[in-house]
């Protein structure tokens, strides 16, 4: 879960208004028996945070049955509990302790986290 947390904190780095997330954690696994198209794409990782733009997929030729399979697999996800609630403050904590740690591109902070520039 500290893994997840950081990937949404990361998220959250471009967010233009502070805020409370949830996320939820679908097991990668559940993700490949769909066999989806899913494609590794750095370039379209947007986050303050360059050392986790690696990370970033994209699931690409999504329709209808591609999105209803998704669905299935966030609600039977909740439905297991694999869901992480960060706070504001925690979010900004993070970050802040993640810009002293020399990992934060302050030039790509959002409006809510400008002020760590």
């Amino acid at each position: 879960m500290d893994a997840l947390e950081t990937m949404a904190i990361s998220i959250a780095s471009v967010f233009d208004t502070e805020a409370s997330i949830f996320v939820v954690a679908v097991p990668e696994e559940k993700i490949m028996e769909l066999h989806l198209n899913v494609d590794n794409t750095p370039q379209h990782g947007i986050t303050a945070i360059s050392e986790l733009r690696k990370c970033h997929y994209d699931i690409g030729k999504l329709n209808v049955n591609r999105l209803l399979d998704i669905a299935k697999l966030v609600a039977t996800s909740i439905q297991e509990k694999r869901v992480l609630w960060i706070s504001k403050k925690t979010i900004l904590d993070k970050l802040k302790k993640l810009k002293e740690d020399g990992e934060v591109d302050s030039s790509c902070l959002g409006k809510a986290y400008s002020r760590l520039r």
